[in-house]
């Protein structure tokens, strides 16, 4: 009742009849707004790309993230250890679910690196595509104009992107029962994402068993083992056994934690939904063709696996993945002759075009659930963060963050090389969802550019992954006398506090203590983050301080 009550506030008893042609709306308005989304981007190819890391404001700011690891990782390696990170002699070699290429070139090329993985699985099909058959192009043109491709494209991918540009290659390679092919897809996707290789290799085995193929089943083999060269080093590490349980600490396998995460149901309603779009293209599927869809089978399996046991994958890499398969089953159906033709000779006349018809007719039947299967509702498929938007897409450009970038610069001249600076949070109360009060994405830019300047703000998310045990040191704490008892513990030279309308600012009662270096009021950005949920910066002000001399 709850939920459908917050969906008659946002969108109107309106909503309802929205809901129900949506098939039919994004089928109308999804070509015209990824083209203009595509011309959009034209200007990457023209532009300074440190400026321009996403084209979605949640997802870029959280990609500096990435950026500190990337960066991490070329100053010192996989096998070093980073002074800036966690409690400082962060272990790297707790990186190793990066593929270096992907990460760096990400790291650098920001929303072209996206834009460039994205477009470059679109090409990949090039294979299945009979230019003569007109089927092919159409079942091209939907695969980019989907939902699916929209938000993994301007929502959610990252480096992942460059991983999942080889991935209808594996499959190509499993469909014509070539594993070279395969093992080939697989091998190319192992540079650009650890998750595509993960599901490309469960793929592979589920497929190559139904088959008694042993080749097919083991094609994922090589990528595997390229992967687990990103081990060594952990291997290797002396205190390997300790940081695996941090790791396992960090994603929520390990119950002896400080931090528990939420409890969610198996199974809601939106897990269901996509359930049912997976199994509706499955059975027209079979119901055309009287063949098991093993391909989309596999990829059930595989979600239902994800959903209930292990949540190895992101969903997006679970809507890239179906959106391949899907795509790749719709080229391969388009191959055959599902409608036998007529060869009574008395009735040549009309079988050639009877057959025709037919078979027209049967391969249109299909693009029904296929459009289903790749364009779920936009809200329910990854913009559920964006006021307004159920089922039209948000039109997308890159987003500039130069005038960000230079403001955050601007926060932190004051510090100086080898300083370190307390950033103050209120206590999670134990709740990993809690932990930075909702700011989680906002700290990693003023993190990754001080960190390039010898400047170590803290904590960040590895100190939290490693104090995540029951009786560690308390990092948390927004009055004046918690945040000088944790300045000193963590030997900071500043602080940074803020305020919004749960914690106002008072700044006699500061000022017996620090005196003001630095503001950063978030509210000059309003513009930026217009029409974003949870991203509030309508009251949003940082304070560096920094402490008077006794």
């Amino acid at each position: 009742m709850k939920e459908l009550k917050q969906f008659i506030e946002t969108y109107g008893y309106f909503g309802f009849i929205r809901f129900a042609l949506y098939p039919l709306t994004t089928l109308i308005t999804n070509p015209i707004i990824t083209a203009i989304s595509l011309i959009n981007s034209l200007k990457l190819f023209f532009v300074k790309w440190k400026n321009y890391p996403h084209f979605d404001v949640k997802p870029m700011l959280n990609g500096y993230f990435y950026f500190t690891r990337a960066w991490n990782l070329k100053q010192y390696g996989r096998s070093g250890q980073s002074p800036y990170l966690g409690l400082g002699n962060y272990h790297l070699a707790r990186c190793f679910n990066y593929s270096l290429f992907s990460l760096y070139s990400y790291w650098k090329g920001g929303a072209f690196t996206i834009l460039i993985g994205m477009l470059g699985w679109w090409f990949a099909f090039w294979p299945w595509i009979d230019f003569d058959n007109a089927f092919d192009i159409i079942v091209w043109v939907m695969a980019i104009s989907s939902t699916l491709f929209y938000v993994n494209t301007f929502r959610f991918q990252n480096y992942n992107a460059l991983g999942w540009t080889f991935f209808p290659i594996g499959l190509y390679g499993l469909l014509t029962g070539d594993p070279m092919i395969a093992a080939a897809g697989w091998i190319g996707a192992s540079f650009g994402s650890f998750t595509a290789v993960v599901l490309g290799t469960m793929l592979s085995g589920l497929y190559g068993l139904y088959h008694f193929d042993w080749l097919l089943m083991l094609s994922g083999v090589p990528a595997s083992f390229k992967l687990l060269l990103h081990f060594y080093p952990f291997l290797t590490n002396k205190e390997a056994k300790s940081i695996l349980k941090k790791v396992l600490g960090a994603i929520g396998a390990s119950g002896n934690v400080k931090y528990k995460r939420k409890k969610t149901k198996a199974f809601n309603m939106k897990k269901l939904y996509f359930l049912a779009l997976y199994f509706q293209f499955a059975f027209f599927w079979f119901l055309l063709t009287d063949q098991l869809p093993i391909l989309m089978l596999a990829a059930i399996l595989i979600y239902l696996l994800n959903a209930l046991k292990i949540r190895f994958a992101d969903d997006q890499s679970i809507h890239m993945l179906m959106l391949s398969i899907g795509t790749v089953m719709v080229f391969q159906f388009n191959d055959w002759e599902i409608v036998q033709p007529i060869n009574d000779p008395a009735e040549s006349s009309h079988a050639t075009a009877l057959f025709a018809i037919a078979q027209i007719m049967t391969n249109l039947f299909l693009f029904i659930p296929y459009w289903l299967l790749i364009s779920p509702l936009p809200v329910l498929a990854g913009y559920d963060h964006r006021s307004k938007v159920m089922d039209i897409l948000p039109i997308a450009k890159p987003l500039n963050v130069s005038v960000l970038r230079a403001k955050v610069e601007s926060f932190i001249s004051p510090i100086k090389s080898g300083e370190r600076v307390l950033f103050a949070f209120p206590d999670p109360d134990n709740q990993y969802e809690k932990v930075f009060d909702g700011y989680r994405q906002f700290i990693e830019l003023p993190y990754y550019m001080a960190m390039q300047k010898d400047i170590t703000m803290f904590p960040d998310w590895w100190a939290v992954f490693e104090l995540n045990y029951e009786g560690a040191t308390e990092l948390w704490g927004t009055e004046p006398n918690a945040v000088n008892a944790n300045r000193v513990e963590w030997n900071c030279d500043y602080v940074v506090v803020y305020e919004n309308e749960n914690y106002p600012y008072d700044a006699s009662k500061w000022s017996v203590d620090y005196e003001e270096v630095e503001t950063m009021d978030w509210t000059k950005f309003e513009e930026m983050f217009a029409g974003y949920k949870k991203l509030r910066i309508s009251d949003l002000k940082w304070h560096l301080l920094k402490p008077k001399k006794v």
